[in-house]
């Protein structure tokens, strides 16, 4: 038996091999997004190290690829630098005697700058993984240790380098150098030494729990390397170890700063941050600061300052050795890590956000910003409400805020907020209106298992509510959303029995029917409607996706594989959907027909792991994005030429406006396909396989490229694996976008 390769009328290429076939559609994808940070401010990702060239100034670099500077002796700090990458982190940074900038990240990458962070240039090793720790060798070299057993070592201030690493399975945390020759690695899976300079490796100890976090001496006997709840000890230099279980003060302890033999600064990562001090060299510690997030990532100091950094971009100082903790960072949260789940906003551009903490016992901030997002405040008065749901303005004036079943309404744009009931202790889905008079209000019942919900309305500014009927079930509206397309067109969706239903009204509300809607079966989360006949569906879960009618509500086909619970808009034909907890929104300019995915460069608390975008709302140039640890983040549309990629010359008149991965001619008896990247403007790229539901199989490429033509040969095994017949998405993220093509891939093979 046979499988035979598939075609497809919209071929713009066909390739076969021996064993396989791949197919590659075109798409066209819009321009990209500039982003600003709004809250924290100047920037809100984790800040893994700094380094200060004297007292007053210094650089820091953080998750996602921000550099910043301080010439104040780091009580304010500037965003430099702004990642123009993808997923890309710095970890560490160094100023070496020669006055060069070296900095460690993703991916093998060491960037380089001769003047004072103005330029940079990037090295990227293979095979390397990421460089977590950067050192200054006694003498004058440098090196970088990371994963892969990886230890780079420059002699030269950064130019050349070469690999001297313990290699195996596990990563560097943190190394040091007691003298040209004499050097520490340690990590998780690993605890090295070296005498001669890294030509060999000897094993300290292999039975590491949650690997070593640091590695540092007191004297030329005494040393220390630090566990989660363990902690080594050397006092013969480091010819011997001796482990030792340490359950009482600090836990997770992961930095420390040696002032003297006796006096010490520690930190704490891992559940909650935690600043210590040791007058006694150990044997006594006193707390100083908590900080209620996953906890401090460095420590170091300027010389007459003491500082350190927190996974929520904070960047704390003390002048009298803990006494008093400040922030130059501007954070105006009380509960650092929650999450910013809802954004709303005037039609004049006022924007208001709101977090949500975890708990019902930590506090939540309402932000108010009068510049469309690139500036936050907290206002004299807040709505006070936990779990807000919407945020819904009439005009410049009026204004209501929901939450479970409780209602704050605003008669002065949100100066004041006044207290207002929805009947039976229903919980707010969402507002809408046809006119500027009145409001509509989703409602559900939680409480009760039969999946009771209602529509209310409000025609005095949102004071006292009734529940609407016009034909609508008393209570029998399960998880509804409302939405209107215009002064007289409106839809709910709602469950009855686990399978979404649709009412429709032509009369501004007052009346409602039922549609036989067909296409959607699962729960819609919200709806947005370009006209009265024309929207959009949200569908979370099950068969997950964004739906699109143009006949009403009567049919539903799924647009986007990608599945949302946010629909937002600013009538300029730009349309984005977002999936809370995902790190990516995605958007439309041309109703649905095609969606490009956006990664905001809000950073992840651990590397490598994915930033997680809460809430998204449309501003007329272009979104508001909330997320988690209080960040707020303004995205405006670049009006320039995108970072793009241009077709081969001789293919450049079969396509609009080109490919951006395109593969030549299979080798017939390597088994093999070269696909090219043609890229205008050089910076790190991913390449990847994904199947249809955008779940990553394999990563085939992390590399920084150069402006050009770059290509790279795979054969069916590294390109697919194992995986089966079927259709899959190759691709290609670069600097604020990720495009796609379809592939499909068939197997041949006879029995």
């Amino acid at each position: 038996m046979e499988k035979q390769l598939l075609f497809s009328t919209k071929l713009y290429a066909v390739f076969m091999a021996l064993l396989f076939g791949v197919i590659f559609f075109t798409k066209v994808y819009p321009q990209g997004f500039t982003y600003y940070w709004g809250h924290p401010s100047p920037q809100g990702n984790m800040v893994y190290a700094a380094t200060f060239k004297n007292a007053n100034t210094g650089w820091a670099v953080t998750a996602g690829g921000n550099i910043l500077k301080t010439t104040d002796e780091g009580l304010h700090w500037s965003l430099e630098k702004q990642s123009d990458s993808l997923r890309i982190d710095y970890f560490d940074i160094v100023h070496t005697q020669q006055g060069t900038l070296l900095i460690s990240g993703d991916s093998g990458m060491i960037m380089r700058s001769t003047d004072e962070g103005k330029t940079w240039n990037s090295i990227q090793f293979k095979n390397t993984g990421r460089l977590f720790d950067l050192e200054l060798i006694p003498g004058g070299g440098i090196s970088a240790a990371g994963e892969e057993g990886t230890l780079l070592v420059s002699d030269d201030d950064g130019i050349t380098w070469v690999d001297k690493g313990p290699e195996g399975s596990g990563y560097a945390r943190h190394h040091c150098w007691k003298s040209a020759t004499e050097a520490y690695i340690v990590g998780f899976n690993m605890f090295f030494r070296t005498l001669d300079g890294g030509n060999s490796w000897n094993v300290v100890d292999t039975l590491l729990g949650f690997g070593v976090n640091e590695i540092f001496f007191v004297t030329d006997k005494l040393g220390y390397a630090l566990e989660d709840f363990h902690y080594y000890k050397t006092t013969d230099g480091g010819n011997t170890w001796i482990k030792t279980e340490d359950f009482s003060e600090i836990l997770y302890q992961f930095r420390t700063l040696v002032i003297d033999e006796l006096h010490w600064f520690r930190v704490a990562f891992g559940e909650g941050g935690e600043f210590w001090e040791t007058t006694d060299g150990g044997i006594h510690w006193t707390e100083h600061f908590t900080y209620n997030t996953v906890g401090f990532i460095n420590l170091f100091t300027n010389g007459t300052r003491i500082f350190f950094t927190s996974d929520t971009g904070d960047f704390f100082y003390t002048d009298d050795n803990g006494l008093t903790i400040k922030n130059s960072i501007t954070n105006l949260s009380t509960e650092p890590s929650a999450p910013i789940t809802i954004i709303g906003t005037r039609p004049d551009g006022t924007a208001f956000a709101n977090n949500q903490p975890s708990t019902g016992t930590e506090n939540q901030t309402f932000y108010r910003s009068g510049d469309g997002g690139k500036s936050w405040h907290v206002p004299e008065q807040v709505p006070g409400l936990r779990w807000i749901y919407d945020i819904y303005f009439l005009n410049n004036q009026q204004g209501v805020v929901g939450s479970y079943s409780d209602i704050r309404y605003t008669l002065d744009g949100g100066t004041t907020w006044n207290s207002s009931l929805l009947p039976d202790e229903y919980r707010l889905t969402n507002f809408d209106s046809p006119n500027h008079d009145e409001y509509f209000a989703a409602a559900y019942l939680i409480k009760n298992s039969q999946g009771f919900g209602n529509i209310y309305k409000s025609t005095d500014q949102g004071i006292t509510w009734q529940r609407v009927a016009g034909s609508l079930p008393l209570n029998g509206l399960y998880f509804p959303s409302i939405s209107f397309a215009d002064s007289v067109t409106g839809y709910i969706s709602y469950l009855e029995n686990n399978v979404n239903k649709f009412y429709k009204s032509t009369d501004a509300g007052q009346n409602w029917f039922k549609l036989s809607a067909k296409g959607i079966s699962d729960y819609v989360a919200s709806m947005l409607w370009i006209s009265a006949d024309t929207g959009f569906a949200a569908v979370p879960n099950g068969t997950f996706g964004i739906y699109k009618t143009v006949d009403g509500g009567l049919n539903w086909l799924k647009v986007s594989e990608n599945g949302a619970r946010i629909l937002t808009t600013y009538k300029t034909g730009h349309i984005a959907a977002l999936n809370p907890q995902s790190n990516f929104f995605q958007e439309t300019t041309d109703l649905g027909e095609n969606w490009t995915y956006y990664y905001p460069p809000m950073a992840a608390h651990y590397p490598g792991g994915d930033r997680s975008i809460q809430s998204i709302h449309a501003t007329p140039d272009g979104y508001l994005i909330g997320g988690t640890s209080n960040r707020l983040m303004l995205a405006t549309r670049d009006t320039g030429v995108v970072t793009g990629i241009t077709p081969p010359r001789q293919w450049r008149n079969s396509t609009e406006n080109g490919f951006l991965v395109f593969p030549n001619i299979i080798n017939q008896t390597t088994n093999s396909v070269e696909i090219s990247i043609e890229v205008k403007t050089g910076g790190f790229v991913r390449l990847e396989l994904k199947d249809m539901q955008g779940r990553t199989l394999k990563t085939l490429l992390t590399q920084i490229i150069t402006p050009g033509t770059h290509s790279f040969r795979f054969n069916a095994q590294q390109l697919f694996g194992k995986a089966t017949d079927g259709t899959y998405l190759l691709t290609l993220k670069t600097t604020n976008s990720i495009n796609s093509q379809k592939l499909l891939y068939v197997k041949r093979f006879v029995n």
